[in-house]
């Protein structure tokens, strides 16, 4: 299926004009709702520690965008006990049928994209809703609060809230939800299992980069985020000149715009998806699932998403370089990981930028003193072991609430 025709055929589903094919079996059912990318890749973690507990539950996996749908087949698409569908949009009859065809035991809302109508239908059906990883910014509970008793209606129809942290917790209380039901969790992100047994020689060699060159990784990048990092990283070329950047845009369908904009920057490029240039300066990396292991090869890694204002936005998951000991680098736009940017500033395991002077300095103070490099990038990837755990946690909830329906 083409890209085209494939964003025709989800925006038909979304629009609640098909329905999915029904799971096969008839054990027990959860149902996990993800939006987008960044929540089905938190879905997966979870999905494994509970099948290896519990493997004969079957999951159905429900995502709300094409780059979700890309990603939930990736990792799930050779997998018998789970499925995957395209959620609609949150109208009741298109919620209704779809809790009809799907009949799960229990629903696991990943993160933060609550749905009033959906919610409310499984709370008069009697299924149990929990949300897993959840987090709620100081903006969305605000806007929450605003419509009173309509938010405590809507999330108090969850049976258990596992939020990220403790300032998440509190908002959700704050929006009149029982206090019983709201737990500080921890973030599932923590336990993500990274590629840290990446062979660098081998994998350097297939990207093109040289044996020893320098490499900064600028990950999850957005549009006016490119040429931010490219006006940084030449600066940095000023008194590093072999060092090499790799970008990886967030969204696929920007990967030709991208390349356009280092062409036009006056560097050459080497598109991982068409094979190498000898000695280019620039990798696009206009593949999937590709960047963590990326990540492995960086002396220092930028996280986009963060050095623009943009609906939808709001910074990227910090944690990928972090697990690989890389100090990192973000904007100052991180409503959405709040809690995690505090942290990295507090123990030392990041330094925000505001624009390409300031990024283009982070660099060159990192670039010039690489025992302080070093010392930043251990005490990310400390941050990052500290904090595992949540997978149990959330794990332990959901098969409370499936042995209830049994």
């Amino acid at each position: 299926m083409v890209r085209g025709d494939k964003y025709r055929w989800a925006l038909t589903r979304r629009m609640g004009l098909g329905r999915p094919a029904p799971p096969s079996s008839n054990q027990p059912r959860v149902w996990f709702h993800a939006v987008s990318v960044g929540e089905v890749v938190t879905a997966a973690t979870i999905v494994d520690a509970l099948l290896a507990q519990e493997p004969g539950l079957e999951i159905v996996l429900s995502v709300g965008t094409p780059d979700g749908l890309d990603e939930a087949r990736r990792r799930f698409g050779d997998r018998a006990a789970v499925s995957v569908v395209v959620s609609p949009v949150d109208m009741p009859w298109a919620m209704r049928r779809l809790i009809d065809d799907l009949r799960p035991r229990v629903f696991a809302l990943v993160e933060t994209d609550v749905w009033p109508n959906l919610l409310l239908r499984l709370r008069r059906r009697g299924v149990p809703a929990i949300m897993i990883n959840g987090r709620l910014s100081r903006g969305g509970g605000r806007w929450w609060r605003r419509l009173g008793g309509f938010s405590t209606r809507v999330w108090g129809a969850f049976d258990v809230c596992l939020m990220q942290s403790a300032a998440d917790a509190a908002r959700v209380r704050a929006l009149g939800v029982d206090g019983r039901k709201i737990l500080d969790a921890g973030n599932v992100k923590y336990d993500r299992h990274y590629p840290t047994d990446v062979d660098a020689a081998a994998w350097r060699r297939e990207l093109g980069l040289g044996r020893d060159a320098p490499v900064f990784v600028a990950g999850s990048t957005h549009r006016g985020e490119e040429r931010i990092v490219l006006q940084a990283w030449g600066r940095l070329r000023d008194i590093s000149p072999k060092t090499r950047l790799v970008l990886a845009p967030r969204q696929p369908e920007r990967f030709d715009e991208v390349a356009g904009i280092v062409h036009r920057a006056g560097y050459a490029v080497n598109r991982r998806s068409t094979g190498r240039l000898p000695d280019a300066p620039v990798i696009l990396l206009d593949t999937l699932g590709e960047l963590a292991r990326t990540y492995a090869l960086a002396e220092a890694a930028f996280v986009g998403g963060s050095l623009i204002v943009e609906r939808g936005v709001g910074g990227h998951n910090l944690l990928e370089p972090a697990a690989f000991g890389v100090p990192v680098l973000f904007g100052p736009n991180m409503k959405n990981f709040a809690q995690m940017r505090d942290e990295f500033l507090f123990v030392g395991a990041g330094l925000e930028v505001a624009d390409a002077a300031s990024l283009a300095r982070a660099l060159a103070r990192l670039r010039a003193d690489l025992q302080g490099a070093r010392t930043m990038g251990r005490a990310a990837l400390s941050l990052v072991k500290r904090h595992r755990g949540a997978t149990e946690t959330v794990v332990a909830h959901l098969l409370k609430l499936v042995l209830q329906g049994r």
